[in-house]
């Protein structure tokens, strides 16, 4: 077999891999460019890490970097690997496993996580004490969904296994091993297992006179904007799509004549007409008057990468209750260029109500999400209905997974909706969204999600957690109302709280007091039931 074996250790113990080389197996490591070679005759592929640790200070979007390149590493190589192991470290094998999880980009490779006990242990302790900050809770959500979606789990500790049955549900394709030879069995095992996987995860499975609708809100961009936007539609490499133009009630003069350049296009352009009702309804229209069995949702002042229906329609073929697709976007601007990019995570119910980190406008969809299941965009939290559409997927269990590919642009200016009303309004459209489409939470999630939005949402957060704590009694829900009711004390702390955050020591100061003050909250509630 071949085999490549990652570590991007300082001085990495090749004990596994040299095993697999005294085996007779083809031997391949994936290392930094410092490492020194081993004795055993692998050869060696060298990471760019340069950067790498600054990249790892830099929470999810340094550890999401860092495995964008190993996958690119791997990718370029040219091997066709049979078996890719991958340490559970910083994320390292989120966009590989993601990756072969969705398409199968390695074709028949098996990719294996090597658990390591500390790594593991921390994790899941920082998590049941209440003490991970919400920016490495993600870098947490990376290394979840890697071992839960991998093809095998590999290591030494039975522990650690137990760990990962009792958080992530994952007691399949697992392997235990004490000793090389028990390794080496292992490896192979979880390679011939791989193979006899149902075909449904190797097929492409794309025809291509699938229909993919795709739907253009319109209400006040120009006409260079506007067609550019349905220009990238009509550009997809699938070429069975219609375009549905959704006129909301447009207050332009010149309305009529930019409807009618871009309805004149292509044939494949459709133009839908009603009164104004804001974003989420002019998606609902369109839905409605949709033809396709798939639904792609694109913002008039962005545009679709060529490649995305394509992308999204073999990931559907392969996963059958895969409802939604949530692919990286790259933010730019007119005049700054790149803004960066927005990397979706996998749903966690811990982030659930933290911040939308689980997809953007532009994200792709089985049309019988919405007319069998019911999904629909909610207009009374418009500028957060995208964020509200995988709250309802959650509550529904309605399968929904991020892409790790970048497959639209999204156009950043200063007076798009986000820009405008989403920082003024947030307090009172966030205490509807918790209120109205938040899953359900247990006693413990609601615990750790509590403390994750005292250190993310800012010290005006902060602030407003310590007034009313005893009415709190942990449940989101009431945490909303209670908080973001828009009452005057919350808005006053509120505002407080953004001047605040321009100094960092008291931004991270505030944000000690409120968590402290929830766990002190929780010790206090324990102590009331003991004596009653």
């Amino acid at each position: 077999m071949r085999i490549c074996w990652v570590s991007l250790h300082e001085s990495p113990d090749f004990e596994a891999p040299r095993a697999l080389a005294s085996a007779g197996h083809a031997v391949s490591l994936l290392v930094r460019p410092s490492t020194k070679a081993p004795d055993f005759g692998a050869s060696l592929l060298h990471l760019d890490d340069t950067g790498a640790e600054v990249a790892r200070e830099r929470g999810m979007q340094g550890a999401y970097e860092l495995s964008r390149r190993l996958h690119r590493s791997i990718l370029d190589s040219g091997e066709a690997f049979d078996y890719v192991e991958i340490p559970v470290e910083h994320g390292l094998g989120y966009v590989t496993v993601r990756e072969q999880h969705l398409l199968r980009t390695l074709g028949a490779t098996a990719v294996g996580i090597r658990l390591g006990m500390p790594e593991v242990e921390r994790r899941a302790a920082a998590s049941q004490l209440h003490l991970i900050s919400a920016s490495e809770r993600q870098v947490c959500v990376l290394e979840d969904d890697s071992m839960r979606h991998a093809d095998g789990l590999i290591g030494r500790s039975e522990d650690v296994f137990a760990s990962v049955r009792t958080r992530l549900g994952r007691s399949e394709a697992t392997y235990r091993w004490t000793d090389a030879r028990q390794y080496v069995a292992a490896v192979e095992q979880l390679v011939r297992e791989t193979r006899d996987l149902p075909d449904v995860r190797t097929a492409a499975g794309v025809t291509t006179d699938t229909l993919v609708s795709v739907i253009v809100p319109f209400y006040r961009e120009p006409i260079e904007v506007l067609s550019a936007a349905v220009q990238s539609a009509l550009a997809q490499s699938h070429d069975a799509v219609e375009v549905l133009v959704v006129n909301d009630g447009s207050p332009l003069p010149e309305k009529d004549e930019i409807l009618a350049r871009v309805s004149s296009l292509d044939s494949r352009v459709r133009v839908l007409h009603k009164p104004n009702g804001g974003l989420a309804t002019a998606r609902n229209h369109a839905i409605d008057a949709a033809s396709g069995d798939y639904l792609l949702f694109l913002d008039a002042d962005n545009e679709l990468r060529p490649e995305y229906a394509e992308t999204g329609l073999r990931a559907f073929a392969r996963h059958r209750d895969l409802m939604a697709l949530t692919p990286e976007c790259r933010h730019y601007h007119a005049r700054k260029g790149d803004g960066g990019l927005y990397r979706p995570l996998p749903y966690d119910h811990t982030l659930a109500i933290y911040r939308n980190v689980f997809g953007d406008a532009g994200s792709m969809f089985r049309t019988a999400a919405f007319r069998e299941h019911g999904l629909r965009y909610d207009p009374d939290v418009d500028i957060y209905s995208d964020w509200a559409i995988w709250l309802d997927c959650a509550r529904l269990g309605l399968r929904f997974e991020p892409m790790p590919r970048t497959l639209f642009d999204y156009r950043v200016h200063g007076d798009s909706m986000m820009s405008t009303r989403a920082f003024d309004e947030h307090i009172s459209i966030l205490a509807l969204l918790i209120e109205r489409h938040a899953p359900s939470f247990t006693p413990e999630e609601s615990r750790r999600v509590l403390t994750t939005l005292a250190d993310g949402w800012g010290v005006g957060a902060c602030l407003a957690t310590l007034a009313p704590i005893e009415a709190v009694e942990f449940s989101p829900g009431r945490f909303a109302r209670t908080i973001y009711g828009g009452g005057f004390t919350a808005r006053l702390l509120d505002r407080a709280g953004r001047a605040a955050e321009r100094s960092p020591l008291v931004a991270k100061l505030g944000r000690s007091i409120a968590r402290s003050t929830l766990r002190m909250h929780r010790w206090r509630q324990r102590k009331r039931r003991g004596s009653e």
